[in-house]
């Protein structure tokens, strides 16, 4: 990345919200460059464009690589995933997000008559190799952190789907905000598979109930279950079974 990418990245993390002209202004380069400059961050994930100007996408001392997150609390995503594959019923339509605990989920799949449709290229190549399942791959841009393709491209052909079950993953939780990603691009994406089918379905490690990541992309109203792998705190606990949530220890 180049280094005035990294001035823009800064300013926004720093002031939250800046437009074109006081970039522009402040890098000495022309609002078309900047417009420019905007656009490709924009496609790589990492800003948003809003109102003639940008706010930031994501935290980057908070972002946790795909690699590294497949390989923290495997036993726990094991044991959520085996718990999510048997509210599979052969024959559905399904749709997996991104995420490491939803890749787990992919894996306890195999020779099982279904579709499953996924922004997520290792769900994907997890799946190429099983003729019972059919893959369909939803397009948008790659980003590289989780392995999910989101975007303008994602949230359009995603207004087109309709499946019977929608499993999600996250990054953080907050009993008043309700599921967040750590990326807010990726969490609009998320924000679209919620109106795809009647049943939306979390899966989250004990991890995730201890702090709120950067973008919200669903409330606890919206969603019908939650798929763990060990009793939250019970504050949280009465609070999701408050809003007749049903809340699964795997």
């Amino acid at each position: 990345m180049n280094e005035r990418f990294e001035l823009i990245l800064e300013i926004l993390l720093k002031e939250k919200k800046i437009s074109v002209g006081e970039l522009s202004s402040r890098l000495g380069v022309s609002e078309v460059t900047i417009r420019k400059d905007l656009t490709e961050l924009e496609k790589q994930g990492r800003l948003l464009r809003r109102y003639g100007g940008a706010i930031p996408a994501e935290n980057p001392q908070q972002v946790v690589s795909h690699l590294k997150r497949v390989s923290q609390q495997q036993d726990e995503k094991r044991r959520i995933a085996k718990f999510a594959a048997s509210m599979v019923e052969d024959g559905e339509n399904i749709l997996l997000d991104a995420g490491s605990t939803i890749l787990a989920l992919a894996k306890e799949l195999h020779g099982r008559e279904l579709r499953v449709v996924t922004n997520n290229l290792a769900v994907a190549n997890e799946l190429l190799p099983d003729e019972k399942i059919v893959v369909e791959v939803i397009g948008g841009t790659l980003r590289k952190a989780s392995g999910a393709l989101v975007g303008p491209w994602a949230c359009r052909s995603l207004e087109m789907i309709r499946v019977d079950k929608v499993f999600l993953g996250c990054s953080g939780f907050d009993p008043k905000l309700g599921f967040s990603s750590e990326n807010a691009v990726e969490a609009e994406t998320k924000q679209k598979m919620l109106n795809c089918a009647p049943e939306i379905i979390i899966l989250a490690d004990h991890t995730k109930f201890s702090r709120p990541a950067f973008a919200n992309f669903a409330k606890l109203d919206e969603i019908t279950k939650i798929v763990t792998d060990r009793k939250p705190d019970e504050n949280i606990f009465k609070i999701i079974r408050m809003r007749k949530k049903e809340i699964i220890i795997a």
